[in-house]
Order: structure tokens, then C-alpha cells, then sequence
């Protein structure tokens, strides 16, 4: 299996998660930080390894960017790379083969599906948006984010979804 692109402690060929976690621009920084702190005490019980993505420049950024960090920074967790940047290429393939996503990331929902990978959405970021069934929405609260993990994780990788498209647009185009 290749590791082009995979950061140091996450080997492609085991279950990982890959987290991504952008502010809710309707909501205040209160419920942007317990969106964050109910993710990463999931990431804190589970302890599998874990490539987390911050740092988008959405308002309220500034909110959940330094509670990610402060996290970091205070628990030093040894399972989790983090990252604020990622190539598009590397992205595509920590997606394609990630064991379940995890935050608020629309592309959990639209490049998720089509590459079957089992995704949960944390609040309501992307309230009304269209999904397959690799996604299983929940609120922003610790128990059910990690029973929704855990189920995911338990059912592994959907059927690809032509929910958004099959992927050939260009050659017809």
C-alpha cells in the first residue's frame, strides 16, 4: 500500500479517522467551542489514530482554532497528527481511506459518498444538505458523536454513491 502523502504515525493500510472540524458561522462561540471539546473528548476515549484538519478562516475561526490548539498543546496526544493545510491530491486519498471521517466537513458528505467512506457529521453545519447513506448525522454531543463512530466504523465502507455525480463529467463534458 503506498504512503505517498500519509503523515508520520498513520499507515494506509489500518483504521484511521480523519477529522475536520470548521466553526458554525450561525452559531456563537459558545456552541462553537462545545462542538469542538465534545469532538476531541471522543478523540480522547477512542485513541485510534487520527489526522485532525483546522484552521479554515470562516468566521469564528478564531474560536475554533485556539481551543483545537490549546487541546494540542495541553494533552500532547500521541495518536493524532494535525494539520491546518493539506495538499488537495493527499486530502483526497486520507479521505478515500480513512475507517470513518468525523466534524462538519461537506466534503464528508459530497466526496465522502462518492468514495463510500463512512463519515459523521457533527451539528448542524450542514443542516438541509443532501447526503448518501455513508453519513450519519449527530449533535454536538460526546456519547452519541462516539456511538456514531463506533457504528461507523463497525459497518466500514458504503457502496460508492452517484448521488453528486459518477466521476466522468469531464469526459462528457
Amino acid at each position: 500500500e503506498s504512503r505517498e502523502g500519509f503523515p508520520p504515525g498513520i499507515d494506509p493500510a489500518k483504521p484511521y479517522l480523519l477529522v475536520m472540524l470548521h466553526p458554525v458561522t450561525t452559531e456563537d462561540d459558545a456552541a462553537n467551542r462545545a462542538m469542538v471539546t465534545s469532538v476531541l473528548r471522543v478523540l480522547e476515549r477512542m485513541r485510534m489514530p487520527t489526522v485532525l484538519v483546522w484552521g479554515n478562516s470562516d468566521a469564528y475561526s478564531r474560536m475554533v482554532g485556539p481551543a483545537v490548539a490549546e487541546w494540542i498543546e495541553t494533552r500532547r496526544p500521541p495518536f493524532l497528527y494535525a494539520t491546518k493545510l493539506m495538499q488537495p491530491d493527499v486530502y483526497a486519498r486520507m479521505l478515500a481511506r480513512a475507517a470513518c471521517a468525523l466534524g462538519n466537513s461537506s466534503s464528508f458528505i459530497r466526496e465522502g459518498a462518492y468514495l463510500g467512506t463512512p463519515a459523521v457529521i457533527v451539528g448542524n453545519r450542514q443542516q438541509g444538505r443532501e447526503r448518501a447513506e455513508n453519513v450519519t448525522e449527530v449533535p454536538a454531543d460526546a456519547e452519541k458523536i462516539e456511538q456514531a463512530v463506533r457504528a461507523q466504523l463497525a459497518h466500514g465502507k458504503y457502496a460508492r454513491s452517484a448521488l453528486f455525480g459518477d466521476g466522468r463529467s469531464g469526459e462528457r463534458i
